[in-house]
Order: C-alpha cells, then structure tokens, then sequence
C-alpha cells in the first residue's frame, strides 16, 4: 500500500516506454502502468521501441528482453546512445547468465522476472521513480552550481576588467550602490566610500553643491553633458558623468552604469586661458597699490620687489605663436645627454606630487620641496634653447616661493597646495607630450599656462583676499 501511494505521487510527472512483443502481457502490464504515470507508450518490438524514443521524449524505459527484429538488450544498447542517464527495467522470465552479465554492461536498473507480479513491479516502479527523482534534483542541483560558479567566474571577470580601467565606474539600481570599480574608489576619501557602500551615507552626498554643477545621481541624464564636483580629500575635481541604463537577467529594475572622467585638467587649462587677461589686470593693480604704500629706501631692494610686470612677463603671458614646432621636429637635433636629464624628471615630478598629497607634512617643508625641483628643472630647461620662456616662467615660480611668507591662513596654504599639484601636473604632462609620447602639436604650449599659474599664486600672496567662491572657478584648483 505504501509503495502504491509513493509510486503515484512520483510517477504522475513522468513518461514510460513500455516494449513487450506478448500481447496479453503487454495489454496486462500496459494497464498498470497508466494508473501510475503521465503517459505510457506501448510498442511490440525493440526496433519500433528504439524509433518511438528518437522522436519522443521518455523518462523511464521498461522492456522485454527476448523480442523479435530487435532484442530488448538491443533496444536499450542504442537508446542508451542517446540518452546515457535513461532509466531503464527489464522484464525476463529467462534466467541466462549471458543476458544478465550484458544487461549489467549496459547499466540496466532493474529487472521485473516473469510471469510480472503486480506487487513486485509496483515496488521496482516505485523504487526506479524514486531514483528518478533524485537524478533530477541532483542534476538540478549541478546545474545550480554550475550556473552559480560560471556567474561568479563572469562576474569576478567583470570586476577585474572594470578595476582596470582609469576611470571611475559605479552601479547603481534602486538608489543603492551594487559595484564600484577601484577608479571610483580612488575618487573619493576612504571614510566616505565606506559610509556610502554600508549605506550610511546617501549616494548623492558624493557631490560639492557648487553653481553649474549636478548635484544628484537623477539630474544625470544619457548622452548629456553632465558635470560634477568631487572632493578627493586634497581637492575639488571636476568629473564628466556618462550613464547608462540596462535592464539585466531576472532583475526587475533598471541598473544605472555611471562612468566619470576626470577632466579637472583640461577645464583648469581652459579656465586659465579665459581668466588670464582679468589675473593681469588684477596683479598690476595690486602692485600698483602696494608700491604706493611701500618705501623705496633701497634701490637692491626695489629691483628684488620690483612692483610692475616687466616687458618679458608680459610677453611669455601674452605670446602667441604663428609658427608652431611639433616634439617629433623639435627633438631631432636634441642632444642625448639633455634628454637623459629630461627623463629623470620623472622621479622628481612623483616626488613633487607624493609630497602635495602627504597631509603630514609640514607646509614650509613642502615649499622647500618644491622649490628645490624647481631649481632642478630649470637648470636643465636652461640648457634648451627653445624654452627661454619656460625657463624663466619657472625661475618666476622659484622666487616667489623663495619669498612665500610663512604665516599664511590654512585657507592660503590649501589653494596654494593646490596650484602647486596643478603646476606639477602641468610640468608632467609637457614632459609626457614632448620627450616621451612625442605627440605634442607644439612645444611650447605649456609656457603661458605655467606663467599664468606663477600669476595666481602671485595675485594670492599680494592679494591677502580670498576670491568669491561662486564668481571664480580657480578656487577650486
């Protein structure tokens, strides 16, 4: 009775093969079997059993063992061909050892001896279904893992693809952070990354609140140009946001894929230029003020505070060159020795920036720093002839950190901080550009930009004023 009730909670999900060339055993057998399963198929011979299963689909396979045209053992031999996991029971009312050593070669399951009992094939029925479902959640199972482990290995590929990119990726889906790259990471102080991935923090709090700046992850809209500000614990930094939306596999929720490129750069370049003309204006009238107000008992003195821009500080800030000379032209007749100089420059430049970013040291300790490389770079600048402007751009940022007082507000330091990694970066990049790649269109595009830095830092140290948070972006470099 059990293994009645066990045979029709199981038996009802699957489809039986049933082959028996004996009509009255197999109209017997056939009538059996349809109480228990979802369908019984019965055929009279191992070939139409073999042709049946090719075209259809079947969960158990009960045959008889000695049949014409084909032999049961036959059927199963090819059947198993194609589906090797088959289940499969066999009926016989012979007891050869030749069938029962093959039938083991073959992997049979089972074997119902005739005359079949009904009790006897219920229980071996019974017993076939239960392995059946085992098999299959098994297999199930495998697959799960399978499935778990190949999403693991696309995902750890994924991340490993996405930590190599230099630009900062995040995912989000329903306002909550799902992946973030190392980039990202990067952009953002440790404590405050932290807080956002545990969701103390909300996402949006990444963003400096700051006039024509995004402000929040939902004003950032596809193929827009969407600009933000992020601090990165030294200073603000200006991203270009890209996003995309995708909707993935068994999510019921868009993902949102945002990428930010860091372009403090190019929009401080861009600014300097558009601001170069009010900084010199700004610079003589402070000069101007100053020297109304300052004794003028010494003449060395006066020389070394001279309170106008001479005729050569205004021309490297104001030239502008109608022929320009490429780095690939420039570098043909370029002395091997120089060169070798200019490659060196590399370990003074993340020196320069490693000591900017250490928050330990001491400001005083920094400008010394800074202007020692200074004093490096343009002994070396000297000895090329092209780049007398730059030479004496630098020489300027060497004097008026020379002269830096040394009681300036924290608020001075950190812009001053600041200008400093820009004029490293800046000295970085035109080595890059023209000793190295050798990409650069024109040698000398570096040399007003650095004159212009010398300006700010000089407009700040004279000035004694802090700029208008909103009326000017160079605060923010």
């Amino acid at each position: 009775m059990e293994d009645i009730k066990a045979l029709r909670d199981r038996a009802k999900y699957f489809n039986v093969l049933y082959v028996e060339d004996q009509e009255d055993i197999n109209f017997f057998t056939t009538s059996i079997l349809k109480n228990f399963f979802k369908s019984v198929h019965n055929l009279t011979n191992g070939k139409e059993g073999l042709n049946a299963f090719e075209k259809g689909k079947y969960d158990i396979v009960i045959s008889d063992i000695q049949m014409p045209i084909m032999t049961g053992l036959e059927m199963i031999k090819e059947i198993k061909k194609i589906d090797p996991d088959i289940i499969s029971v066999v009926t016989t009312a012979f007891s050869d050892e030749k069938f029962f050593m093959e039938s083991i070669a073959l992997g049979v399951d089972k074997y119902v001896i005739k005359p079949i009992e009904p009790n006897t094939l219920i229980k071996t029925l019974s017993e076939v279904t239960k392995r059946l479902i085992l098999q299959r959640k098994a297999k199930v199972y495998k697959q799960k893992l399978i499935k778990n482990k190949m999403e693991k290995i696309r995902q750890n590929t994924i991340e490993s693809i996405a930590n190599s990119f230099p630009v900062g990726c995040l995912v989000i889906r329903d306002s909550k952070v799902e992946f973030a790259n190392n980039s990202f990471k990067n952009m953002l102080e440790e404590s405050l990354f932290n807080a956002i991935l545990s969701e103390e923090s909300d996402i949006n709090s990444i963003f400096i609140k700051k006039n024509e700046y995004l402000t929040d992850f939902k004003s950032i809209k596809k193929d827009s140009k969407n600009l933000v500000l992020i601090n990165d614990g030294l200073r603000d930094r200006i991203f270009r946001v890209d996003m995309n939306e995708v909707m993935l596999e068994n999510r019921d929720s868009i993902t949102k894929i945002y990428s930010f490129s860091d372009i403090t750069i190019l929009e401080y370049q861009k600014n300097k230029i558009k601001h170069t003309n009010d900084l010199l204006q700004d610079v003589l009238f402070t000069k101007f003020k100053n020297s109304i107000e300052s004794e003028k008992s010494d003449i060395d003195d006066v020389e070394e505070n001279k309170l106008i821009l001479d005729e050569n500080e205004k021309q490297v800030l104001r030239k502008s060159r109608s022929n320009k000379t490429n780095a690939l032209e420039y570098l043909k007749d370029v002395e091997e020795s120089i060169l070798d100089e200019i490659y060196e420059f590399e370990d003074l430049e993340l020196e320069w920036i490693d000591s900017i970013q250490n928050r330990n040291m001491e400001f005083n300790s920094l400008i010394k720093r800074a202007t020692d490389i200074l004093i490096k770079y343009s002994k070396t600048i000297r000895a090329l002839f092209e780049f007398e402007d730059l030479a004496f751009a630098i020489n300027s940022l060497t004097k008026l950190l020379e002269g830096i007082d040394t009681e300036l507000t924290q608020r001075q330091q950190m812009k001053i901080k600041a200008m400093l990694l820009a004029i490293a970066e800046d000295l970085k990049l035109w080595r890059e550009s023209v000793f190295i790649k050798k990409d650069a269109i024109d040698i000398h595009y570096l040399d007003s930009s650095l004159f212009s830095s010398c300006v700010q830092i000089e407009l700040e140290l004279t000035a004694h004023n802090d700029i208008d948070e909103d009326g000017d972006m160079l605060e923010l470099f």
